[in-house]
């Protein structure tokens, strides 16, 4: 269904075996499957929270690989998926993996917003993930 040559997967070497054989026909069915119920509390973890949001800088990789074509389709959708996302997840104060990750991988808030957002759900589980109204609050009191 969606385009998977030499070059995605070269590009992908480093992910896991059924990521490097099936690319984007594996990875955008994941991100709308995970977009459509990232604000249910399916009792995930951090970690398979931060594995869902990899899945999409890992698409993030592939798309300059791609004809401005088939770009553009695959963003098409993607875009509307990132979209549910954001409407469904709470701007976070920090990049969820951390200012030395953040650092050693030059995430930005623009490019890799999804690394930015979380569920309240996750917020919950996770008193250091600070969304920037709780942080004012708290620095208000003192």
């Amino acid at each position: 269904m969606y385009p998977h040559n030499d070059n995605i997967k070269n590009a992908l070497k480093d992910s896991s075996d059924f990521v490097i054989k099936n690319g984007l026909n594996y990875l955008i069915p994941k991100w709308k499957k995970f977009t459509n119920k990232v604000h249910e509390n399916d009792g995930s973890i951090i970690e398979d929270y931060l594995n869902d949001l990899d899945t999409r800088n890992i698409i993030d990789k592939i798309l300059p690989l791609l004809t401005e074509i088939e770009k553009a389709s695959i963003l098409q959708e993607v875009n509307f998926q990132d979209r549910q996302f954001i409407d469904r997840t709470f701007e976070l104060k920090d990049c969820i993996w951390g200012v030395q990750n953040e650092t050693i991988h030059g995430y930005t808030r623009q490019k890799h917003f999804y690394y930015y957002r979380a569920p309240q759900h996750i917020i919950d589980q996770y008193k250091d993930i600070l969304i920037p109204e709780l942080t004012q609050r708290t620095e208000n009191k003192g």
